[in-house]
């Protein structure tokens, strides 16, 4: 055999050697890194920039799982330190990358400008590989790089990031479990505080009322005149309704935390005529002027949970009536229900007294009451931004004090979950 042949080989082994050492020094690294970023720009500065590649970008799939994001870079597009030049974000299914994180099926593209999904960044580059992210049977990301020569990349580099990209999602899993216990732990303090103050407060509230009855009825059995005792009376069936509001706030409240999330077409007409009907007994009901318009169709079929929509309907429209202005001479609550592709917005808008700026961040705080002219348990809102998170829903309110208040409801249909 000739000499050019054992100095091939020698390189060869050579080169391998040194892919080795890269990898295993990557391996060690990424047993330092901890978050999710750490693990990314870990990829780029140990694994990436030490096989010579002269560019290379990290994607990782949004929450929606529609769009792959820009991460970590290294090369022209990470001018300096942690930072990403221009970052953009490509859409699941377009372009080379997009392709990949759709697939999962690794690429490499000799020359891209005899590929129509090619897509410009910072530069036009005439090579490409990119290389699905899999964790758990499921693509999270895609690391892509690319080389302005022609038949730069070959099978050996296709080989080293598939390698790379199964060690990142390994440590990216883990990453991931640990964010999502966090959050649990969080969730569960959460939960444990406003037990602690469910308990406390709903002893409470649910003992005033009652105690203020039982006065009253000791009251009217020392009273001799008919019309005082009725005036009596009429007290007691106020503080007893109240006690009624709070127990049927408390049965809905414990019925939305235990209940499973219901899959069934959602029929809006009945929604809005039971939160109609939930209303109707409030004191300023009748002189209200409530408009509705529902421009969603019987023939839309949309599907989330019935029952968890009505308790958001029947509390905004409580809510709207309870905080009207008596010094306006005209009290109107709008309903709007839409629908827009595969989501549908609720909307309430009222001309009540509106919330002042301190008191909008602790609106769906448990049992808080931002003005003493409410007769409502505090639960409402709670109940409302709760439910509605368990239907992977948005709530949004927008309120000027003295002027009103509009709240969007934006909920998906359970099949775009």
């Amino acid at each position: 055999m000739s000499e050019d042949f054992y100095l091939r080989k020698y390189e060869e082994l050579k080169q391998k050697e040194k892919h080795f050492r890269i990898l295993n020094n990557f391996a060690t690294s990424l047993l330092y890194q901890s978050t999710v970023e750490e693990i990314l720009w870990d990829v780029t500065k140990n694994a990436i920039a030490k096989l010579g590649f002269e560019d290379c970008v990290v994607y990782l799939l949004d929450e929606n799982e529609e769009y792959l994001i820009q991460e970590a870079a290294h090369g022209a597009k990470n001018p300096s330190a942690k930072e990403i030049k221009d970052p953009i974000k490509i859409k699941l299914g377009e372009g080379i990358v997009g392709n990949v994180g759709k697939s999962g099926i690794p690429e490499i593209i000799n020359d891209t400008s005899k590929d129509s999904r090619y897509i410009i960044d910072d530069e036009i580059r005439f090579s490409e590989i990119a290389v699905p992210i899999i964790a758990r049977n499921k693509i999270i990301g895609v690391i892509d790089s690319e080389h302005p020569e022609k038949n730069f990349y070959t099978e050996e580099h296709l080989d080293l990031l598939v390698t790379i990209a199964s060690m990142t999602s390994t440590k990216l899993s883990k990453a991931n479990a640990l964010i999502e216990l966090e959050k649990q732990n969080e969730k569960l303090k959460k939960i444990n505080a406003e037990l602690d103050s469910f308990v406390y407060l709903a002893s409470h509230d649910l003992r005033a009322p009652l105690c203020s009855a039982l006065g009253l009825i000791q009251i009217a059995m020392d009273e001799n005149d008919i019309s005082n005792i009725k005036g009596y009376l009429s007290l007691q069936e106020g503080s007893l309704k109240k006690l009624d509001n709070l127990i049927k706030d408390i049965a809905n409240y414990s019925r939305n935390e235990k209940d499973q999330v219901k899959h069934e077409p959602v029929n809006f007409e009945e929604i809005i005529h039971s939160a109609f009907q939930y209303v109707q007994s409030l004191p300023c009901y009748n002189a209200l002027e409530i408009k509705h318009v529902l421009n969603v169709n019987v023939s839309d079929l949309f599907y989330s949970d019935q029952e968890r929509i009505s308790i958001i309907m029947q509390h905004l429209l409580k809510n709207a009536i309870q905080f009207q202005d008596p010094q306006k001479q005209e009290h109107f609550v709008e309903i709007d229900v839409s629908m827009e592709q595969e989501k549908v917005k609720l909307s309430v808008t009222d001309n009540g007294f509106g919330i002042s700026s301190e008191h909008l961040n602790k609106i769906y705080d448990m049992f808080y009451i931002a003005s003493d002219r409410s007769s409502g348990s505090g639960l409402g809102l709670y109940m409302v931004k709760d439910a509605v998170e368990k239907i992977n829903g948005k709530i949004k309110v927008n309120s000027e004090f003295g002027k009103g208040t509009t709240i969007n409801v934006h909920i998906p249909s359970i099949s775009s979950f």
